[in-house]
């Protein structure tokens, strides 16, 4: 009885085991096409302008020193 019952035990944790490999190699696939797709976007923007079109590369138009929060400052 016992024995039959840790079988049983024994199979759902593979079953978990199995399902949890599965989605860990979705997960990394997923986010090597995502490294793929952002490194051709900064190959396209560096060969249309450089430094300034780079996601973080530069202020956006508009900001001032005082960066995105303004001259209110404050604690977030």
């Amino acid at each position: 009885m016992m024995v039959r019952v840790l079988e049983e035990w024994d199979g759902r944790c593979e079953g978990v085991l199995r399902e949890l490999e599965m989605k860990v190699r979705e997960v990394r696939r997923e986010a090597g096409e995502r490294r793929r797709r952002e490194e051709a976007y900064e190959g396209v923007v560096m060969e249309r302008g450089g430094e300034e079109g780079k996601v973080g590369g530069t202020k956006r138009e508009g900001e001032g020193e005082e960066g995105r929060r303004g001259k209110r400052g404050g604690k977030r």
